[in-house]
């Protein structure tokens, strides 16, 4: 390995990188664009459509609901805007916490706040979401992928 270190041919080895990211990206070409690591925007749901905006508070994301999640219970009280509010982590941009209320199937009463989780992926425009029950309901945690809608 020593002996490599002078020789032209490793310098050709490095320089070769260097070329092809200087060399233009030939017509015709389509060129992913980069996947944004931000909540913002709008993503498929459950079969449902939902836009997370931002709010007046830095770091602070809602729901706006374009189009309900299929077979959603209690319509009257389930996925209208605002439900859903998300708190990007300050140390790490790809996962947003926060709370999506809540409703009793048999009643459509009100049953509290859950927790939720949205982790995105870095290199898709996808996310996981986990949504916990409130406090005294019992259950466990509703996990989901989600995708980003162009």
């Amino acid at each position: 390995m020593r002996r490599w270190l002078g020789t032209p041919g490793l310098a050709a080895v490095f320089a070769l990188p260097l070329m092809w990211v200087a060399a233009p990206i030939p017509p015709g070409l389509q060129v992913k664009p980069a996947v944004p690591h931000t909540i913002a925007g709008t993503w498929s749901i459950l079969f449902g459509k939902f836009d997370f905006v931002k709010t007046g508070t830095p770091g602070t994301y809602t729901d706006h609901v374009i189009k309900r999640r299929l077979g959603v219970f209690c319509s009257k009280v389930n996925d209208h805007n605002g439900q859903i509010v998300l708190h990007v982590d300050k140390k790490d941009r790809t996962k947003y916490t926060g709370t999506w209320q809540w409703f009793y199937p048999s009643s459509c009463r009100f049953a509290g706040y859950g927790r939720v989780t949205v982790r995105l992926w870095k290199a898709k425009p996808d996310a996981f979401f986990t949504a916990y029950p409130p406090k005294g309901i019992r259950g466990t945690p509703d996990r989901f992928r989600i995708e980003r809608v162009p």
